[in-house]
């Protein structure tokens, strides 16, 4: 395919926020956090599955494992940085040859806030109001690969 990679899903209960899923683009999916996962990796109410996640999607982010010329993260936010190797993969794949797409959250500190000041990304703030107008654009860059 054109991408690689994985996006977040919230998953409600009925207005209420209980989780989020991984879906990849290779059809497959998998619990990254839920009110009701315990474990040893915790962040806020959330309970999350690192180790799911990291066997989910690190694969699909290798520039070396997948012929795929763009690799898509949605996203790279607090939850998903609990990963030490994910966040390996992460810089690996933005010092490798291919295009990367990439939702970082703007109130995230830490890594996320890291991605968001490196000079080499082209940030886009993306919101309710813009996102049409910038959908085009995103993909005119997407399609120069």
């Amino acid at each position: 395919g054109a991408a690689s990679g994985f996006l977040t899903e919230e998953i409600r209960d009925g207005y209420q926020r209980v989780g989020s899923r991984i879906v990849t683009t290779d059809g497959r999916e998998g619990l990254l956090a839920h009110v009701k996962l315990s474990g040893d990796h915790r962040l806020g109410k959330y309970g999350l599955d690192i180790a799911g996640f990291e066997g989910l999607v690190l694969h699909l982010l290798d520039p070396a494992q997948v012929s795929a010329p763009i690799l898509v993260m949605d996203e790279i936010g607090p939850m998903e940085c609990l990963s030490a190797k994910f966040i390996a993969a992460v810089d690996f794949a933005l010092g490798s040859s291919k295009m990367v797409l990439a939702t970082v959250d703007s109130q995230s500190v830490g890594y996320p806030a890291e991605l968001r000041n490196r000079t080499a990304a082209e940030i886009l703030d993306l919101t309710p109001e813009n996102r049409e107008e910038l959908f085009p654009r995103i993909l005119k860059r997407l399609n120069r690969r």
